[in-house]
């Protein structure tokens, strides 16, 4: 499916952009995310967005140019404008909810386990 390339006028756009905003933030679970995004967005924008967190995080980590070059097959370029964005306050934000995710399910897993769930 291709749009056309022609601008929006202003108010139009504001409001497609504040339907979408709205619509992201009633997204409640990972699969409500999954139905919606996989039926809104080609294969390739999901991953273009979902590669651009994944480097995001990994320059967050620490891990090396290289090793996150090699990774997500993107240039040091690519990397070093990635590198830019990382204190800005939506990537920082963004970056906290994807830590505290990965912290809750990695615990409620260690709770199933102990109790004896899979």
């Amino acid at each position: 499916m291709r749009l056309s390339k022609k601008t929006l006028e202003k108010e139009k756009e504001k409001e497609a952009f504040k339907i979408f905003f709205q619509l992201i933030a009633d997204i409640r679970t990972p699969q409500e995310a999954e139905e919606i995004l996989t039926d809104l967005l080609t294969k390739t924008e999901i991953l273009m967005l979902a590669k651009r967190l994944a480097i995001l995080k990994a320059l967050k980590e620490k891990i090396s140019y290289n090793e996150i070059k090699k990774n997500f097959e993107v240039s040091t370029a690519t990397i070093s404008q990635f590198k830019n964005l990382t204190k800005r306050k939506g990537i920082i934000f963004a970056l906290k909810k994807i830590d505290a995710d990965q912290w809750a399910e990695k615990w409620a897993n260690k709770i199933k386990k102990l109790f004896g769930q899979k």
